[in-house]
Order: C-alpha cells, then structure tokens, then sequence
C-alpha cells in the first residue's frame, strides 16, 4: 500500500459519520494528492518520495478531519452538546457543594440526599456528553440524549425517589415512571435509526473511494 492510500485510508476513518462534507473532502483530498506526486515524478523524483512528500505538505489526517468538524454541517449540534456537557458539570459542582453545606449545616436529610443524588446524575451526564463528543467520530446525537435523559431523571425520577422515601402516595408515581420509560425507549431508537444511517453513509463512502 503506498503512503496516499495509507493517508487515505486513516482519512476516511478521521470522517466517518460526516456526510457528504466528509465524501468531498475525502475526493479533493485524494485528487491534490495524487496531483502533487504526479508533478513530482515528472520532475524526476521516485514515486515513492513524491508521495510521501504530498502528503507531508498535504497535513496531518487529524488537522484535516479537525477542519471538517468545525466547519462541517456536523459543527453545530457538536459545539452545543459540548457547551451542554460544560454546563452540566459546573451545574453538578454547585450541587454537589450545596449537598455537602447542607451535610455539615442543614436540618433536612432528605433534601440533602436529593441535592446530592442530583448533583451526580449531572456530573455524570455532562461526563458522558463530553466523551461522546470528543469521540472519533464525535457522537453528538448521544451526547444529546444523555442530557435529555439526565433532563428526566433530574426533574422526574430524583422527585419521585424523595416522595417514595417520606412515604408519598398517588397517580404520580406512575405517570413518573410511564414517562421515564417513554423517554428511554424514544432516545434508544433514535440511537439505532442514527446508527444505521451512519453505517450506511460510511459503507456509501466507502464504495466512492474503491470507485
């Protein structure tokens, strides 16, 4: 395999899950490419050398693939699920620190344990949602449902695991729960429909560059 179908090759992995943003880059990448050696070689420099020069000018696969994600029509939902996730984590420090004043100084156990419970939930979502981002490709629609899940769990089943505690009783348990459900399955079968797609731009991507 030469060094342009090795660069090609990790390029493509780099854009995975990018579209038609992803396919052009990958064409102009291979044409400026092969161009370049081309004009190499004529000039007298062995194929090989010609090549790795393309590509040393060319620029690292991770700085091109970097340019697409921020430009892309992938960037938006991506910087938004990031600012989410940095959110979500300066929101679960103030919880946290607001768990620990009413540990040392509160007269509510029960508050206390809720503000707690809420500030991991969020700690974790708003992990997860920065790993998924920062993922390659990043998966921004993952992060995504990880806020809105942590959306439920916070303002629903946090709620509802107080009252159960102080011995609450009603229909809203179930309503609770009923809609904790809802959610979970909704963001699952986005989660597949997403994932199929994605496998078959990858596998359309694929068939443009063996073309």
């Amino acid at each position: 395999m030469s060094d342009i179908e090795r660069y090609l090759d990790e390029l493509f992995d780099r854009l995975a899950g990018h579209g038609s943003a992803g396919r052009r880059m990958l064409e102009e990448a291979e044409q400026h490419l092969r161009t370049a050696a081309a004009e190499r070689v004529a000039a007298g420099v062995p194929v090989a050398e010609a090549e790795r020069e393309a590509v040393a000018r060319f620029g690292a696969a991770e700085l091109v693939a970097g340019l697409v994600e921020r430009v892309g029509p992938g960037a938006r939902p991506v910087n938004a699920a990031a600012t989410a996730g940095l959110a979500l984590l300066m929101l679960a420090g103030v919880y946290l620190g607001a768990a620990l004043a009413l540990l040392q100084w509160g007269s509510s156990e029960a508050i206390m344990r809720q503000t707690a419970v809420v500030g991991v939930v969020l700690l974790g979502a708003g992990g997860a949602a920065l790993v998924a981002v920062r993922a390659r490709p990043p998966y921004a629609w993952l992060a995504a449902a990880g806020v809105a899940l942590a959306g439920v769990v916070v303002l629903v089943d946090v709620p509802l695991a107080v009252g159960l505690a102080l011995g609450e009783a009603g229909l809203h348990r179930q309503a609770a729960g009923l809609l904790t459900l809802v959610a979970a399955v909704n963001l699952l079968v986005v989660g597949v429909v997403r994932g199929v797609r994605r496998r078959r731009r990858a596998e359309a991507v694929a068939v443009s560059a063996a073309g």
